[in-house]
């Protein structure tokens, strides 16, 4: 089996810039009770954050139950912390729950998690770019190319047309697909053999500039 990590970073509003942080941005609190849950399919997690001066406790539980709470010794750096790690989980769905437990400041930076996919020798990731012609955009009309640097390979479909779609038929147990955040963003919905996934409302505009690339799903 091939081992897979994935970093996951989301700008949400309450999000503070800053280069020192992953994707320039970070999730901060200091409302006790206050929580952030990450839901996954995988082994294995690790979560990064900062603990700097006035940063207190936080709790942790995995599938309701908990792992840990308490108030972790600052790293050498005050961002980019190890808040917490476990591996050897079992290969299934997971629902991971930190919470401010004390009423302080906690961030959380990043989250790194863990999953097994295909059979030993076989081919792991493809990438398929917004220029492939195994992407079929509808209508065709509907859709421009916006040319950035930081676009994958310097390109990115884009449609401000309601219903318009980008379809692909792919052989494989799993998928991702990036694109961008922006405040001006739609809401978007995603269809997988006839089973569709709506995305909650606003996904796509919490944040408060353009952020890319974006694991839409």
């Amino acid at each position: 089996m091939a081992t897979v990590c994935e970093h996951v970073a989301r700008p949400y509003f309450n999000s503070c810039q800053t280069q020192l942080y992953s994707g320039g941005s970070y999730h901060l609190s200091s409302t006790k009770g206050a929580t952030a849950t990450f839901k996954f399919r995988g082994v294995g997690f690790t979560i990064f954050g900062g603990r700097r001066p006035g940063y207190g406790s936080f709790s942790l539980s995995l599938d309701g139950r908990q792992l840990y709470d308490g108030n972790p010794v600052p790293e050498s750096s005050p961002v980019n912390n190890t808040l917490a790690v476990a591996s050897g989980l079992p290969d299934d769905d997971h629902t991971l729950v930190l919470t401010n437990s004390g009423g302080t400041l906690v961030d959380i930076d990043s989250i790194i998690f863990e999953t097994q996919i295909g059979s030993a020798g076989c081919s792991i990731i493809r990438t398929i770019d917004d220029t492939d012609p195994k992407i079929t955009y509808l209508p065709a009309a509907a859709w421009d190319v916006n040319t950035r640097l930081e676009f994958q390979n310097s390109t990115l479909h884009y449609s401000q047309a309601a219903d318009a779609s980008a379809s692909v038929q792919f052989s494989g147990n799993a998928i991702a697909l990036y694109g961008t955040a922006s405040p001006d963003h739609a809401d978007i919905s995603v269809i997988i053999d006839d089973k569709t996934v709506i995305m909650p409302p606003g996904t796509s505009s919490r944040v408060n500039a353009v952020r890319t690339p974006v694991r839409i799903y």
